[in-house]
C-alpha cells in the first residue's frame, strides 16, 4: 500500500524513541510519526505505527517485586495498523 513496509525489530534498551529516530535518520520514518517524520496525507494516521506486540522479561539483576515476571512473555494477537495495512500478514 503505497510503499509501506512492515518491520520487526528487537528493542534491547526499552527506549522506543531510538527506533523512531534511527528509522527517520535512515530516511524511513514511521507512519504517523509527526515528531521524526512528515505526515503522509495518503494515510489517515494521527499517531505513530509503532507497537510492542510481544514483551518478554529477562532480568539480569534482582528485580525485587517484579521478579515474578522474569522469563515470562506476553503477546497480543492483533495490531490495528497491521490488520489495516497488511491484511494478509499473520502475526
Amino acid at each position: 500500500r503505497g510503499g509501506l513496509s512492515l518491520i520487526e525489530c528487537e528493542l534491547l534498551t526499552g527506549r522506543t524513541h531510538q527506533i523512531r529516530a534511527q528509522f527517520a535518520n535512515a530516511g524511513h520514518p514511521l507512519l504517523g510519526d509527526s515528531k521524526y517524520g512528515k505526515p503522509d496525507k495518503r494515510f489517515d494516521r494521527n499517531y505513530q505505527a509503532l507497537y510492542s506486540y510481544k514483551l518478554t522479561f529477562t532480568f539480569s539483576t534482582d528485580a525485587e517485586d517484579l521478579n515474578y515476571l522474569n522469563g515470562k512473555s506476553f503477546r497480543v494477537d492483533d495490531v490495528d495498523f497491521v490488520h489495516e495495512y497488511f491484511p494478509n500478514y499473520k502475526m
